[in-house]
């Protein structure tokens, strides 16, 4: 009782909850997450272009306009909504086997045998009403956040423009109460390729990323998010007084310089943290510069806690406590004994000492404890609740598999988004029964308070179901394009999937196929790459008397598309190409129907001309040793000693004029045979002993360089 706490004109006394008028602006629960969270139509806008962007990036580089091996349009903001309606409608009924294929294509019924199959009641195939399973395929590999990394080595580029924007809605839709938890909560994470996984034995998810949150005690809003980062010498998003800081107390002070409630008008707020972020520095800091009081759990090696100035022994009765008091700081030290022995860090400073009830076997005892600590276990609980309320049942993040780590944090904070969401909603039916002038002016009037099911299933309708008016406009004329153009679109080529149950052993591109056989023929080794008969993205043509048998890409070690008509085309499209006309021909052998191509034909002759340009060069002069003839094979050679003497009498200078002799003597014509061979016979012998005595030469001038 006699420690002296804080004023109470500086209490806290400005609005708490969402802002004045905020419940006029929505009358559905769609309208609600657009105007309430993160999740606006602006941020789908943006999402669908970014997702666009990272699509046509990915096929630029498999010189491709296929995605998925199928056409690729542009994905809409009504397209993107709808995707994470069906996401969040997956979410609410998973199922075990099938994937989420199974959500789209009819398996309700196994065939077991003949005469036996059974219904299955639960699979039903409720997703293709609203998308194909192709489409849902392309936006679901497409889908990413930022399509270009970062320029300042930021870990989290793919979540930074979420994270900002979810700061900034949270501002304009909700006021801080006087009771504010920090602590952190996270999304389940796997994959090692993530740079901010953290490992945690004793929480339910073990590995994670973790996000350090600010939020009401009360409703449980968050009203300030940021991603854990380790020690990040990059400080996105940090103030620059606080880069300094230690990487948790950092976090702490820059939510509070962040969300504006440093220094506030309106009073002094009180805020709960435990002992990863609680010290009396930061306290002492809170107090000084910020105006902001707060409890927490600390840890007995923080500095500036006086562990050996407060003992209490662990074998004493519950309910004992030890305090030490500044009031120069307005700060005050614990230990208490519950269970365990606690130390514990206010500036808040309430007097007095309380009782709580704790249970010991089946009865329930009161143990002494001072007021700071019941505040602390009163208000601490705002983050794990709505933590707790996120993670059980559905949610994006819940199902959700990816191969990018980013993507399933990303989906973490819809989650965050659509607990926002869920908030303002029932904030604003309870004061709507309660006021009577805000039930006259919403839309629908009197509305209730949902639960989570109830939301999540609401939500995930209205998304499914949900239609831009830019996108029924075009609905609209492309029904008017389709009545008129209804007999030109049959004569259009398309690349259609391989069917399963087709009769083709080995199905082989014909482009990839022709380019092999020009390799082979140029190389001339026996060695050349094979590619032509790769399944993926092998395709057929849509119109049934076309046999192009192709791929719906170009694959990277096809240099057909260095030809300037075919750059950026698939090989299917360079099948149909005009300039491939007749390039392709059927043969008949045994009664089937095979297609070969011409090399005959231009294109062939052009993609020869690539390859022989990148030929190593070789010189013109002839390998190896002299070729004799075979009359001199015949002649006897002199000994080796008789050439080495000879060719040693031989200066450099006479062997040059020889030689020069020797090759500009025109060519000698065979003589007939008469009495004169023996002296032609004895000419060459002696050309024959002078080429040896060069070939001696050149060795021993080439050792001496050796």
């Amino acid at each position: 009782d006699s420690i002296k706490g804080p004023p109470d004109h500086n209490r806290y006394n400005g609005p708490h909850g969402i802002k004045d008028g905020f419940p006029k602006t929505f009358s559905t629960v769609l309208d609600c997450i657009f105007q309430s969270s993160a999740m606006t139509q602006g941020f789908f806008r943006r999402l669908a272009a970014q997702s666009n962007k990272y699509a046509r990036k990915r096929m630029m580089e498999q010189h491709s306009t296929m995605f998925l091996g199928h056409k690729w349009t542009n994905i809409s903001t009504a397209e993107m909504i709808r995707f994470f309606g069906i996401m969040l409608r997956i979410s609410l009924e998973p199922r075990k086997m099938g994937g989420y294929a199974s959500y789209f294509t009819e398996i309700n019924i196994v065939n077991i045998g003949d005469d036996y199959s059974v219904e299955l009641d639960t699979y039903t195939p409720w997703a293709r009403d609203y998308m194909t399973l192709l489409r849902f395929k392309q936006i679901r590999s497409a889908f990413h956040p930022e399509a270009e990394s970062s320029l300042c080595n930021d870990k989290c580029h793919q979540l930074r423009y979420f994270i900002r924007l979810f700061n900034s809605k949270a501002k304009e839709v909700f006021s801080l109460g006087r009771n504010v938890s920090f602590d952190e909560g996270g999304a389940a994470m796997r994959s090692r390729y993530c740079p901010v996984r953290m490992c945690n034995k004793d929480k339910p998810d073990k590995f994670r990323v973790d996000f350090f949150i600010l939020a009401d005690s009360d409703y449980r809003f968050i009203y300030h998010l940021d991603v854990y980062q380790g020690q990040n010498k990059a400080n996105i998003d940090i103030d620059n007084t606080l880069i300094d800081f230690p990487t948790t107390q950092k976090a702490v002070a820059n939510a509070i310089v962040k969300s504006g409630i440093a220094n506030a008008i309106d009073g002094c707020r009180h805020i709960f943290m435990d002992n990863r972020y609680a010290s009396p520095q930061l306290f002492a800091l809170m107090n000084t510069s910020y105006n902001i009081r707060g409890v927490g759990t600390c840890k007995a090696n923080r500095k500036g806690f006086d562990s050996d100035g407060l003992k209490v022994p662990n074998n004493s009765q519950r309910g004992t406590y030890a305090r030490k008091v500044d009031d120069r700081l307005g700060m005050v030290i614990t230990r208490w004994k519950d269970s365990r022995v606690l130390q514990i860090v206010s500036t808040v400073m309430k007097k007095g000492i309380g009782t709580v009830q704790r249970r010991v076997g089946k009865d329930k005892i009161d143990v002494r404890c001072p007021n700071d600590i019941i505040e602390y276990q009163k208000y601490m609980g705002g983050v794990d609740r709505g933590d707790q309320h996120r993670v059980v049942g559905a949610g994006f993040a819940n199902v959700a598999h990816f191969k990018k780590w980013y993507k399933k944090a990303f989906l973490g904070i819809c989650d965050f988004s659509f607990l926002q969401a869920f908030t303002v909603w029932n904030i604003g039916a309870k004061e709507a029964e309660t006021n009577s002038n805000i039930r006259r002016d919403c839309i629908l009037g009197k509305r209730r308070e949902l639960l989570k099911w109830e939301f999540y299933s609401v939500a995930a309708k209205e998304m499914m179901t949900y239609t831009d008016e830019s996108e029924a406009q075009k609905d609209e004329s492309k029904a008017q394009k389709d009545e008129k153009t209804a007999t030109q679109i049959e004569d259009n080529h398309h690349p259609i999937p391989i069917p399963r149950n087709s009769n083709m052993k080995a199905p082989t591109c014909m482009v990839c196929s022709m380019e092999e056989a020009v390799c082979l023929k140029v190389l001339n080794n026996g060695k050349g790459k094979v590619y032509s008969r790769r399944k993926k993205h092998l395709a057929i043509c849509s119109v049934p008397n076309c046999n192009v048998v192709c791929h719906s890409c170009n694959p990277e070690e096809s240099k057909i598309r260095k030809i300037p008509a075919f750059r950026g085309l698939s090989c299917f499209e360079i099948a149909h190409h005009p300039d491939c006309e007749n390039l392709f021909i059927e043969v008949c052998r045994n009664g089937n129907t095979y297609t070969r191509s011409v090399l005959n034909h231009p294109v062939p002759k052009m993609i020869t001309k690539i390859y022989e340009k990148e030929l190593p060069r070789r010189s013109g002069r002839p390998r190896g040793r002299p070729k004799i003839s075979n009359e001199t094979k015949n002649q006897e050679t002199p000994p080796i000693r008789e050439i080495q003497a000879r060719s040693s009498l031989i200066t450099s200078a006479d062997a040059r004029s020889i030689i020069s002799n020797i090759t500009t003597t025109p060519p000698v014509t065979k003589p007939a045979k008469t009495a004169t061979t023996t002296s032609t016979r004895a000419k060459k012998r002696n050309q024959n002993e002078l080429s040896a005595a060069r070939v001696i030469n050149t060795r021993r001038s080439t050792r001496k360089k050796t």
